[in-house]
């Protein structure tokens, strides 16, 4: 798993590079789906005593869920024209997201603490 990580690394630290340059839309896209697939390869099965259920739904809560949305702020914003201010509004987005998704997910019982 160590190749995953030195990979994830990687795209973090290209990522401030890609915005200062203006990468196109479907460059962010691509760069979502990896985030959120190398999340779940990351992540995996966290505790021995999941059910199948509780992965897909912590899955779906804390990494779908927020990566999805990130997209779509990314899809519908005015990115090339104010890269700065999108930076900060995917960090607030991605952050809402998330703590949505847990909170959403303990109130259900379906990803445990």
């Amino acid at each position: 798993m160590l190749w995953l990580i030195i990979i994830l690394l990687a795209v973090a630290a290209a990522v401030p590079i890609a915005a200062a340059a203006g990468m196109p839309r479907w460059g962010w896209i691509v760069i979502t789906t990896f985030a959120a697939g190398a999340e779940c390869a990351l992540l995996g099965k966290a505790s021995p005593s999941w059910e199948l259920k509780h992965v897909i739904a912590s899955w779906v809560f804390t990494i779908f869920l927020p990566w999805a949305a990130v997209a779509m702020y990314l899809w519908f914003s005015r990115y090339p024209a104010r890269p700065i201010l999108i930076a900060f509004g995917l960090l607030a987005v991605y952050t809402f997201v998330t703590i949505v998704g847990l909170v959403v997910g303990d109130m259900s019982g379906l990803v445990p603490q």
